[in-house]
């Protein structure tokens, strides 16, 4: 059952970065989590949440200044 946890949690980490290379934060970020749902405790799994989030959060920013103009 570990084997298959770490198999998941590899998985949801490749689709968060692929994901967020499209500029998908949001989706990115939600792959992300589910794979600390396997493994709370994986530091390049809270790291990938959290540029997920931040870069989200440019993202956002940028398009409402956009949109300003």
């Amino acid at each position: 059952l570990h084997r298959i946890h770490r198999v998941y949690r590899h998985i949801y980490y490749r689709k968060a970065v692929a994901l967020l290379a499209l500029g998908r934060h949001h989706h990115a970020a939600l792959a992300a989590y589910q794979g600390l749902e396997l493994d709370p405790s994986n530091s390049e799994l809270q790291q990938l949440l959290r540029t997920c989030v931040s870069d989200g959060r440019k993202a956002f920013r940028e398009a409402k200044e956009r949109v300003k103009k």
